[in-house]
C-alpha cells in the first residue's frame, strides 16, 4: 500500500504512524549498498546473539509468557540465530541471485516493502529476531504486532535491534513494533497497510493474516505427531516424544509431543515412556486434567501452558511418585 493516508492519535493512527516511519526508513535501507547492508545484517546479529543478551531475553519471555525454561529458551535463541545468520551469510538477498547459463535467465530479486509481523508468545524472541535478519537482508523494514502476553518481551527485541541500527547508521524504524496496548484491532490494521505480512500465530491470527488483502506467510499452532506402528522400535518414539514433551516445558510448537499409536505398539509405548520418566495416569486423574484444560471458556488456561510438570502434578494432586516425573501422559483417547 502506497497511497497517501490520514492519521490521528488514536490505536488505528498510531499503526498508520508506525507503518509511514517505517515506510519512510525503508527508503534509506533500500539504498544500502552491499557491503553496509552486509556490516548492518552482522552487526544485529552480533548484538542478538550476545550470550548476556540471549540469556536475559530468555528470562524476560519466560517470565512475561509463563511459559517454558530460560535456559531452554536461551538454547534455543541461540540455535535459531545461528542457523538465520548462516542463511543470510550465504544466499544473496537482493541484486541478482542466480544466473542459469543452460537456461538464458537471470533471477533479480529486490525489496517488497514493508514487512509486517505477527509475535506470538510461543516465540517471543525467536520471530522478531529472525525476521528482522531476514528482512534487513532484503532491505525491507518491519514491524511487528506482539501478542499481548509477549509484549514486553518483543520490545526488548526491538530495542536491541535498533541500537545496533543506530550504530551503523541506518533509521531504527526500520524495525519497530506497533505501539501498545497490543490488540486484535492493531494487528489487523498493520496486515492491511505493509506489503508483506508474515503471520505466525493461533488459528485468529493466520485467518487475519490470510484474508487482509495483502500478500501473505501464514502459518498456524499445534506441534507435529509422532505414529508408533511397529515399524520404529517404541523405545526410539518414545525419546521423540520426551524430548518435545520436556525441551522449553514443551512450549516448542515444533515438537513431537503427542503420539497416535496402533493397537498391538500400545503397550511397548507406554513401557519405553515411563522408562523416559512419564507418568501414564490413570483414569480419574486424565479426567482432571481433561477439566483443567478446558475450563476456560472451552480452551486452555494460560497457566497451563508451557508449564513445569510440577505445576501440573501439583495442581491435579497427583500422588507422590508422580511428582518428579519428567513428563505426563493420557492414554489413550
Amino acid at each position: 500500500m502506497t497511497g497517501d493516508v490520514t492519521t490521528d492519535d488514536g490505536p488505528a493512527g498510531r499503526v498508520v504512524n508506525a507503518v509511514t516511519d517505517a515506510r519512510s526508513a525503508g527508503s534509506e535501507l533500500a539504498d544500502t549498498d552491499d557491503r553496509e547492508l552486509t556490516s548492518v545484517v552482522e552487526a544485529v546479529g552480533d548484538a542478538l546473539t550476545d550470550p548476556d543478551t540471549v540469556a536475559r531475553l530468555g528470562r524476560i519471555a519466560a517470565d512475561e509468557t509463563g511459559r517454558g525454561h530460560p535456559d531452554a529458551k536461551a538454547e534455543k535463541i541461540t540455535t535459531v540465530l545461528r542457523g538465520a545468520r548462516s542463511t543470510v551469510q550465504e544466499r544473496a538477498t537482493t541484486g541478482v541471485i542466480d544466473r542459469d547459463g543452460q537456461r538464458g535467465t537471470l533471477t533479480v530479486a529486490r525489496p517488497v516493502g514493508v514487512v509486517g509481523t505477527s509475535v506470538p508468545a510461543t516465540h517471543p524472541v525467536v520471530v522478531p529476531a529472525v525476521v528482522s535478519l531476514y528482512a534487513l537482508a532484503g532491505r525491507n523494514p518491519v514491524v511487528f504486532a506482539p501478542s499481548p502476553s509477549a509484549m514486553e518481551t518483543c520490545d526488548v527485541v526491538v530495542e536491541t535491534v535498533q541500537r545496533a541500527l543506530s550504530r551503523t547508521g541506518v533509521p531504527p524504524e526500520s524495525v519497530s513494533t506497533v505501539p501498545a496496548p497490543a490488540s486484535k484491532p492493531s494487528t489487523d490494521s498493520l496486515f492491511e497497510l505493509v506489503d508483506l505480512v508474515c503471520a505466525p500465530g493461533p488459528e485468529t491470527t493466520v485467518a487475519a493474516g490470510q484474508r487482509c488483502g495483502t500478500p501473505n506467510l501464514c502459518t498456524s499452532a499445534n506441534g507435529l505427531v509422532s505414529v508408533a506402528d511397529g515399524t520404529n522400535p517404541a523405545t526410539d518414539v518414545a525419546t521423540h516424544v520426551a524430548v518435545g514433551a520436556t525441551y522449553d516445558f514443551g512450549s516448542h510448537p515444533a515438537a513431537d509431543a503427542a503420539v497416535v499409536a496402533t493397537s498391538d505398539t500400545v503397550g511397548d509405548l507406554l513401557s519405553a515412556l515411563r522408562s523416559e520418566g512419564g507418568y501414564v495416569l490413570g483414569e480419574r486423574e486424565q479426567d482432571r486434567l481433561r477439566s483443567l484444560v478446558t475450563r476456560e471458556n472451552g480452551g486452555l488456561p494460560e497457566a497451563a501452558c508451557g508449564c513445569s510438570p510440577r505445576w501440573l502434578t501439583a495442581e491435579l494432586d497427583l500422588p507422590p511418585d508422580a511428582r518428579n516425573a519428567a513428563f505426563l501422559v493420557a492414554e489413550p483417547v
